[in-house]
């Protein structure tokens, strides 16, 4: 009987998977007929490809069928739809990991904005993206939070303020802002839960504004309030990132000082050699 139960659970896993590659497919030639503007995939297509996600039940085809549309439809036509895919993402089973959607998302919109930065603007000036992802992360966090294991919850936030940095670069308040989300999740934790690897990924969410603020990060006030749950050893680390940082803008200013006096120079030689 045991043997029967296993062969059956391994073709319904067979059925499972031969249905998810076959909707993929048709999401991908879905995406690629001449017809689905952008107008036509906000009032039609995802509509219902959300109704479809949504009524299977199932986590790990919700969660394989959303990645598809996140992969093959265009980025801008996430941006212009984000807040209903980022409010049907929250609302998937408890079992989706939502955590690894939001991320590929931001990471896909993260390497756009390198590209169309300038459209970036325009359509933050109507939605708000961080906002939006805010707006949702906090509800993750707040919902499942009990549930997802604490590395996961400041892994999140680490893609967030990579996220940020790509998108905002140079603004202080955004970073401050998840700085902020990460010390009052820590506050809550018992000590025990407080695991290295889960440190490991607050070192990797101090150590990233350090290149984009450079000493701007002086202006983060929630910088301290992470940084006592750090080891000796991973605050050692921190600050030597920190003195390398400091030592370069240093240095880049000091080059810069030269380059002035030099052209100053140049610029009082040409001077005289006009007078005579």
């Amino acid at each position: 009987m045991q043997h029967v139960g296993s062969k059956d659970k391994s073709r319904r896993e067979a059925d499972r998977f031969d249905v998810n590659m076959l909707l993929g497919e048709n999401i991908v030639r879905l995406s690629n007929l001449e017809g689905v503007d952008l107008e036509t995939y906000k009032s039609v297509v995802m509509p219902r490809l959300l109704e479809v996600i949504q009524n299977c039940r199932d986590p790990i085809s919700q969660q394989y069928l959303t990645d598809c549309i996140i992969q093959v439809f265009t980025d801008d036509y996430h941006l212009h739809t984000l807040e209903k895919l980022l409010e049907a993402s929250t609302q998937l089973h408890s079992s989706v990991d939502v955590k690894a959607i939001f991320i590929t998302l931001m990471e896909r919109l993260a390497n756009y904005a390198a590209s169309q930065s300038a459209e970036i603007q325009a359509i933050d000036k109507q939605i708000n993206i961080f906002g939006l992802f805010k707006k949702y992360i906090v509800k993750v966090l707040e919902e499942q939070g009990v549930a997802m294991e604490l590395k996961k919850l400041i892994e999140l936030l680490v893609a967030f303020t990579k996220f940020t940095i790509k998108c905002y670069p140079g603004n202080i308040e955004n970073v401050n802002s998840i700085l902020e989300i990460s010390a009052k999740i820590l506050q809550l934790q018992p000590a025990k839960s407080i695991t290295e690897d889960c440190l490991k990924n607050v070192v990797k969410l101090l150590i990233l504004p350090l290149d984009s603020l450079s000493l701007g990060f002086f202006n983060l006030t929630q910088f301290p309030a992470l940084m006592q749950y750090l080891t000796p050893p991973m605050l050692r680390t921190l600050s030597k990132k920190v003195l390398m940082v400091a030592f370069r803008l240093s240095h880049n200013r000091v080059g810069s000082g030269r380059l002035e006096e030099a052209h100053r120079q140049h610029h009082g030689r040409q001077q005289a050699a006009s007078l005579h």
